[in-house]
Order: structure tokens, then sequence, then C-alpha cells
């Protein structure tokens, strides 16, 4: 069994779930993630979850590249959530300076107010998930460039390096007899 595709499968999945779920919660209303950028994340969620599927079924050297690009892929959408989270974390907090004006409010107030806007579950699990796709892809990548016997890539460097001009053949010295008289 393939552990990356599966891996990234896995993630693809939570991806397309955090897409679809709520992504801000205010008191009591949640607005889901439905449109907009969630629509790009779905999208790249499901390319993704393709991606890998083809990386765990096909054993070509095209499912290699099949299964970095549902890594890369996922991680385009954890950034997408993640500009999101941050921009929302941004205006909850500019909204709280606007309305407590130069610093009117108790900082109760301002507990209320925070508490009042919260971050969805679904854009936090899209996020996670999409930047964790990214860190195990690189995981992966740096590993198998760690472990140079299982590259291919690496095997045809050596070769080149042994045929280049800049290290010639290692010649044994010629050793010389002394003469006894």
């Amino acid at each position: 069994m393939k552990t990356l595709p599966t891996v990234l499968g896995l993630l693809a999945g939570f991806v397309v779930v955090g897409s679809v779920g709520p992504w801000v919660i205010v008191g009591s209303v949640t607005v889901s993630g439905a449109g907009g950028d969630a629509t790009v994340t779905l999208l790249l969620g499901g390319t993704a979850l393709v991606l890998a599927i083809v990386g765990l079924i096909d054993r070509s050297r095209a499912a290699n590249w099949a299964t970095s690009g549902a890594g890369m892929v996922l991680f385009a959408a954890g950034a997408i959530g993640l500009w999101h989270w941050s921009r929302m974390v941004s205006q909850e907090h500019a909204a709280i300076i606007n309305r407590s004006g130069a610093g009117a409010l108790s900082a109760s107030v301002e507990a209320a107010l925070l508490d009042s806007i919260r971050i969805g579950w679904g854009l936090e699990m899209l996020t996670i998930a999409g930047l964790a796709a990214g860190v195990v892809l690189a995981i992966s990548l740096m590993t198998s460039a760690l472990h140079p016997e299982h590259s291919r890539l690496a095997e045809k460097w050596e070769e080149e390096e042994e045929e280049s001009d800049f290290n010639p053949p290692r010649r044994r010295p010629v050793r010389r007899r002394r003469r006894i008289d």
C-alpha cells in the first residue's frame, strides 16, 4: 500500500468537507463556505482527491507526479484558508477598535464582542488539512532526497559525476623500486 497517496487522499477529503462546512460563526448564525473562495477550495480538494487516487492506483512514473500535484494543490487550498482565517481575525480586531473608539469599552465588552465572532470548523479543517498536506509532501520529498539509493535521478547524477572532466579517474601511483647497489 502506498502511504503518501493514501494520506494525501484523506487530507483531500478533509479539504472538501471543510469547504462546505461553516467558515464563520457570528453569535448563533453560521456562514457557510458554499460560495466565493470556498468553491475554489472545493475544486482544489476534488482535484487533489482525484490525483491522489491516480497516484494510489497507477504504478507508472506519472503516479509520482500525480501524488506530488495532489500535495501542491492541497497546499494551495490551505493557503487560501489561512488567508481567510487571518483576514477574519484582523477584521475582528479592527471592529473592536472601531467600536471602542479610544478605548471607551471595558474589557468585558471587548471579550463579548470577540466571543460573538468565531472561525467555523469548516475553515479550520480545510486550512489545517491543506497546510498539513504541504508539510507531508515536503517531508516526503526531503526523505527521498536524503536516501539517494531510492532515487533514479541521484543515480544519474552519480554516473555523470564519474564521467565528468572535473573528476578524472583515479590512477594508482607508480611505485618505484629502490635499487640496491
